[in-house]
């Protein structure tokens, strides 16, 4: 990861893809996925944690969330395919057993820095109660999804920033060789979507609601209309 520094905005880049990043947010690698959100200060991650100033910092860290995977062109990745899977409500299972569906906010083909991504926006397909917005697109051998996450408390708080982002996306890599192996996901034909393995710490709860964590599977384009596995596990943990 590396950061180009601007009179506003710092940007993140990896080895396919470069955005602006909010301003006091932080991004790593988790498994082969990068996650971005609000960076704690070093001395909230020690003994001070639980210092009323601290806890507003946590806070801010489960009010939004970016998450940036990429894998090699399978047989299913296409732009249509996309659009068609992310105009489809996505079924979520809260951790209290409750089945839901999202609400499909827009599904549509734009155009970023010259290149086309399909571009969708759901409420409740990854978390209750959050906004996620995916942008997916392919180049050359290469299949990536960035997708934006936030409370729909706070989405309004975050939308500048994601916008920013958004527009300034741009593709490094048109062949699944020029990207890091630690940054690509291993297999070829399982669909593009949230990966499995990423650990997102700090419990990604809904900030001010009672249902607790969830997990939900969403599928850009699907084999049989399955996942990858799972999506990401919101899980509880003791601070």
């Amino acid at each position: 990861m590396s950061f180009a520094p601007s009179a506003q905005a710092k940007y993140f880049k990896n080895s396919y893809v470069s955005f602006k990043l909010p301003d006091r947010w932080d991004c790593y690698l988790e498994q082969t996925a990068w996650v971005c959100r609000y960076k704690l200060d070093e001395s909230c991650k020690g003994r001070q944690r639980g210092t009323k100033a601290c806890q507003l910092q946590l806070k801010k860290t489960k009010e939004a969330l970016i998450i940036l995977t990429a894998k090699q062109r399978g047989a299913q990745d296409d732009f249509k395919i996309y659009q068609y899977h992310l105009k489809k409500t996505r079924p979520i299972i809260t951790n209290k057993g409750k089945r839901s569906h999202s609400q499909v906010i827009h599904a549509k083909t734009v155009s970023i820095q010259k290149h086309p991504w399909v571009d969708g926006m759901h409420l409740g397909s990854e978390i209750p109660h959050y906004y996620t917005r995916y942008l997916a697109t392919i180049k050359g051998d290469v299949a990536m999804l960035v997708t934006f996450s936030a409370h729909k408390l706070y989405y309004t708080k975050y939308s500048k920033d994601f916008f920013s982002a958004i527009k300034s996306l741009r593709v490094l890599a048109d062949q699944t060789s020029d990207i890091q192996k630690n940054e690509i996901m291993a297999t070829k034909q399982a669909p593009l979507g949230f990966p499995t393995d990423v650990d997102i710490p700090d419990d990604m709860n809904e900030p001010n609601s009672s249902e607790g964590s969830g997990s939900s599977l969403f599928v850009i384009l699907a084999i049989a209309l399955l996942a990858l596995g799972g999506f990401i596990w919101f899980k509880n943990r003791n601070s």
